[in-house]
């Protein structure tokens, strides 16, 4: 599923209206009655209604929804910067809001029609708002936030920047977003997502057309379509040989269920080697349960890297203990030639203490880094607090600097190689105990085994990892769920979106 930018909203609007001929009004009533349809289920007929417009296009879709709301509800509008309307389609449903006894509201009794709301509508800022947000303006939203209104948003609420999912430092607390034409960035992203509360999307009438406009997607998030094309082909004739071969070096005395946890990930997620190298005590423990997977005990080899030729994957970190061995193991993988070297955890944790990052500017082989937002503070340097207030520009440029694929864990986790960026709409608190990234981990080590773009195939991973959390909370509750119940609903998962 795409997720658009102001950018790419501004070329389907210019092809709306020069290949499709749709006019900007036509558009702007669309919006108006989507609009005007949420706000029905938020409050009921003859309530107050305040819609905040703004001067832009959004104004004019508040303007349009004011229309089709005036003659069962009491609504008053506030043009928010006393502009009126810049398009000719926004003055043109201004003209008619006020031709039918529409009633606009000064700024400077807004405190007042705040206060006697039943609902408001906020329709202040367009997707392609950039800048500072006035101290006055806040203070509105401030306002908006103590009242006991109910609050619906055009696109996005007053204070959240829509294409960076960033918000101001007041930004209004929204019950409904409506998404016009399609998801944008702050729907999925946080710390944005927080205050957006429920989306109800419309596509305007043009879902037929959208995959026709020259638009360059940037963003996507996967759903249940798109993983059925993600997921590696298994052909009649295949062999064990076909689905790749993914090396795990993971768990330690102190940290065994990491390697249980990532080694089922991998084995229900379809790879068709696994093989779990580690101290000998570790590996009877495994043995016992997953007979499938093949073991190799440090304790026997000299220098386990030179096993790693023949696979397709490499796992390392998932409960490895933070130790220089650790980094030492880290290092010879990274600048050896091979597949694709998925480092999580305490591999992240301990070139963060005996390295520096630059130390994966000298890979030979793909890195995929699945760090939380500590563990990215710990590597490279920026607090938790700048990562969680700009999650996905700090991991787009930081995917872009070393060359790597970064998946930064948290809710609305990103996807990135810096070019190109998913951000993950599954999961919950579900996922919030110890263990529930191994589980991730062994099944982006299993997909990332076999040929493919393997951005989009760590994307397919967090997506599952995420729905089968989702609906284990249905059954368990979002505390119940632990990550062993992970591998086999996620198993489940794939059966069904094969189907």
């Amino acid at each position: 599923m795409n997720i658009y930018t102001s950018e790419n909203i501004r070329d389907i609007d210019s092809y709306a209206e020069k290949v499709l001929n749709i006019p900007t009004e036509r558009l702007m009533e669309r919006a108006g009655r989507a609009i005007a349809d949420e706000a029905v289920k938020l409050c009921s007929s003859g309530s107050e209604v305040l819609i905040l417009a703004g001067k832009g296009n959004n104004g004019g879709d508040g303007y349009a929804a004011a229309v089709c709301l005036m003659d069962k509800y009491n609504v008053k509008i506030c043009d928010i910067f006393s502009l009126g309307q810049s398009s000719d389609a926004g003055k043109h449903f201004l003209n008619t809001y006020l031709g039918k006894g529409g009633v606009l509201v000064d700024p400077s009794s807004l405190s007042g029609h705040i206060a006697e709301a039943d609902l408001i509508i906020d329709a202040v800022f367009g997707v392609g708002f950039r800048g500072d947000i006035p101290e006055w303006l806040l203070s509105v939203a401030k306002e908006v936030n103590r009242s006991t209104a109910r609050v619906l948003a055009v696109d996005m609420p007053l204070g959240v920047y829509s294409d960076t999912a960033e918000t101001a430092s007041v930004p209004i607390r929204a019950d409904v977003t409506v998404a016009l034409t399609g998801l944008k960035p702050c729907h999925l992203s946080y710390p944005s997502a927080e205050v957006v509360g429920r989306i109800a999307t419309d596509r305007l009438g043009l879902d037929e057309h959208l995959s026709s406009v020259p638009t360059e997607i940037k963003y996507r998030t996967v759903d249940a379509h798109l993983a059925a094309e993600l997921l590696p082909k298994r052909a009649k004739t295949s062999n064990k040989g076909s689905f790749g071969r993914s090396l795990h070096f993971t768990g330690s005395s102190e940290y065994p269920g990491a390697a249980h946890l990532s080694l089922e990930g991998a084995l229900r997620t379809g790879v068709g080697y696994v093989c779990h190298v580690g101290r000998k005590e570790l590996n009877i423990e495994l043995r016992g349960k997953f007979p499938e997977a093949l073991y190799v005990d440090t304790d026997d080899i000299i220098d386990p890297v030179s096993r790693i030729s023949s696979y397709s994957s490499v796992l390392v970190g998932c409960g490895s203990g933070v130790s220089e061995e650790t980094y030492l193991l880290c290092k010879s993988l990274i600048q050896s030639e091979g597949g694709a070297l998925v480092l999580d955890a305490d591999a992240i944790n301990s070139i963060a203490k005996f390295s520096s990052p630059d130390i994966l500017l000298s890979s030979g082989r793909k890195l995929i880094l699945t760090p939380h937002p500590l563990e990215l503070s710990r590597l490279f340097g920026i607090t938790p607090r700048q990562i969680n207030s700009s999650r996905i520009s700090v991991a787009e440029e930081i995917a872009k600097k070393y060359g790597i694929i970064l998946l930064l864990k948290g809710a609305g986790t990103v996807i990135t190689d810096g070019e190109r960026t998913f951000i993950n709409s599954t999961g919950s608190s579900a996922l919030a105990k110890a263990g529930s990234g191994d589980v991730l981990s062994g099944i982006i080590s299993s997909l990332v085994a076999t040929e493919g773009d393997l951005l989009s195939l760590v994307a397919l991973a967090a997506y599952l990892h995420g729905r089968a959390a989702d609906e284990l909370s249905a059954d368990l509750s979002e505390y119940g769920v632990i990550p062993s119940d992970l591998p086999r609903r996620v198993a489940r998962i794939i059966a069904d979106v094969l189907r």
